[in-house]
This record gives C-alpha cells, structure tokens and sequence, in this order.
C-alpha cells in the first residue's frame, strides 16, 4: 500500500494470517526513496499494491510488528478486505475483473454415445451468420473442432480414463480427454468428408449429437 500526495511518497507493507493475528500487522514502512523500493519489490514478487493515501498516513504512525489497533479497524475496513484477496492466488487476482463470452457457432449431427468407443461418421451444421467462415476449408483434409461438454456440470481434477488404461490408473485431468474438466472444453482432430454451404461431413467423431461447436481451425497434414 502506498501514499501519492505533493510531499513524501510514502510505503506501508501488511501481513495478516489469520490463524495467528488477530488484524492485520505492519511488516515493513518507508517514505521517500525507500517508499519507492519497497512498490518495486512488491509488485517484483507479485505482492497486490492498493493506493490509498489517507490510510497510509494512518497507518504510518504505527510501528513495525504493530497490529491494527481496534480503534482503526473501521478507517481500514478496506483494508481488511484486501487482505482476504490477498489469500487468493496471484492468477486469481489477476483475472478477477475478466468477464468474457463464447457463443456456439454451430452443433454437431451424430449417433456418437457417452462412453463409446466406437466413433462416427457425423454432420457439424455451421449457423448461417458463421457459414462464410468455411470458404476454402475444402482444400484441408483435417480439422481441429473446439467444442462444449454440454451434458456435464461438475469437474473432477483426478480422474481414471476408461479406456485403453489397463491397470485402471488416475491421471490429472490436464492429462486425459475427460469430459469433467474445469471449463468443460473438449477438441478431436478429424478427418473432413465433404464440406458444404453451411456443414462439414466428418469422420471419426467422438461428440454426442446437438454438442455445441465453438470454433473450427484447419490442420495440416
């Protein structure tokens, strides 16, 4: 946390854990030049830097290893809450005010099952506002489908694949094709059939019918 004003830069670093203090406490101070040293080790450790100025010339009253006192408690309510982000992970914070959206571009046709083996010959229906997107797409042989495990909710971190696992081992799902995964992504590289006006006839299909599709890139052979 640090001070903009017309005099003294000045620096105050806290440290809160919970289970041992009762608020937070002053680990390191400084004005001036330090002030600024101690901003650039901060943020050079990925330490979270929060400008509030009045609060720090408060604070910077106290000594180190001092706690908040209580009767500061509600001027550095702010503070506190800071704090508790502060146990988040650095990734975390720094995709807490990411908001995007992904919109289907089209859905797939097929007789594919949950928990089968055996792939399928499959129709992607490409929306029409999405159609001019395939132009030349018949000059590839093989496409990347990025698409949506629509039948599933929950995430499993650890899971056992099913199949072509003999001695029935668990893998992180980083390491599988599991359908239960964080954002529930899937991708299968298949071979193109046919392309057409607005659908692509495939091969090898391992996606349920109505799966959403989310983007289509061309592959190299």
């Amino acid at each position: 946390m640090n001070s903009k004003n017309d005099e003294i830069k000045k620096a105050i670093a806290l440290k809160y854990t919970p289970e041992k203090d009762k608020a937070p406490k002053v680990v390191a101070k400084a004005k001036g030049y330090l002030a600024y040293i101690i901003e650039k080790t901060a943020k050079e450790h990925n330490v979270y830097v929060k400008q509030e100025p009045t609060l720090v010339n408060d604070l910077y009253k106290l000594n180190i290893d001092d706690q908040i006192p209580q009767e500061l408690y509600e001027a550095v309510a702010k503070i506190l809450v800071f704090v508790y982000k502060l146990k988040k992970t650095w990734d975390e914070l720094m995709f807490e005010d990411v908001n995007f959206e992904i919109k289907p571009i089209g859905w797939v046709e097929s007789n594919f099952q949950i928990g089968s083996q055996n792939k399928t010959e499959s129709i992607l229906h490409i929306l029409d506002q999405y159609k001019d997107g395939l132009y030349r797409l018949n000059e590839f042989k093989l496409i990347m489908v990025v698409f949506y495990f629509h039948k599933f909710s929950d995430y499993n971190l650890i899971v056992t694949p099913p199949h072509n696992n003999p001695y029935n081992s668990s893998y992180g799902v980083f390491a599988t094709h599991s359908p239960k995964r964080p954002n529930h992504i899937g991708v299968s590289i298949v071979p193109i059939l046919e392309v057409g006006e607005n659908f692509i006839r495939i091969d090898n299909c391992d996606m349920i019918s109505n799966t959403p599709i989310l983007d289509i890139k061309a592959q190299r052979t």
